[in-house]
């Protein structure tokens, strides 16, 4: 996490897409409102660890990406076909 941010990337998804658990975060029902919310997110506000990290929760794969840019497009690809 960069400096001055309070939440992780997961506690904000949780957060911003009204999951009471973080593990509501992997239910197929709010795939669409973490893929908005991840759309308003820059990748630079999270360190790509973070991005992994969600990516990998979220999806159950770990995608071979260096950036934290090119983890966030995967991440909204993925909601958006599920």
């Amino acid at each position: 996490m960069k400096s001055g941010e309070t939440l992780g990337l997961l506690d904000r998804l949780a957060a911003e897409t009204g999951c009471n658990y973080m593990s509501d975060l992997r239910s197929g029902a709010v795939l669409p409102r973490i893929g908005k919310t991840v759309c308003r997110i820059a990748p630079e506000e999270y360190e790509l660890s973070e991005w992994l990290d969600a990516v990998q929760y979220i999806c159950g794969k770990r995608p071979d990406t260096g950036s934290a840019s090119e983890a966030r497009a995967y991440l909204i690809r993925w909601t958006e076909e599920k």
